[in-house]
């Protein structure tokens, strides 16, 4: 599992491991390059939310994808995927509890 360290950690860590007083901005800059490299860029994987939605309705007859955007600034707003397990709502109580996310990265 991969645990992040806090920014005034990698800091401090360059100053004691190896003597180099950097800057709190090029510390954050690097610490932005690493997190893209190990978890890929926040920006293509949001345009890449069109080509998902296509291919999951090409695979997956009679899902529902719903992606709402800002119309003004095309910003992601919210993605609802419901795939075929729809027709099990059927046999199911007629409540529905859906839990929220934060997302804390650079587009929030």
């Amino acid at each position: 599992m991969f645990v992040t360290k806090r920014l005034v950690d990698v800091f401090s860590d360059f100053l004691t491991s190896y003597g180099l007083d950097v800057s709190y901005h090029q510390t954050w800059i690097g610490v932005e390059k690493v997190k893209g490299m190990l978890f890929g860029d926040h920006t293509l994987s949001y345009k890449q939310l069109h080509w998902y939605m296509d291919a999951a309705n090409n695979t997956n007859p009679g899902s529902h994808i719903v992606l709402y955007c800002d119309d003004e600034t095309n910003r992601f707003h919210r993605l609802f995927v419901l795939q075929g397990c729809i027709e099990g709502f059927n046999y199911c109580r007629p409540i529905l509890f859906i839990d929220g996310t934060f997302i804390k990265g650079k587009y929030k």
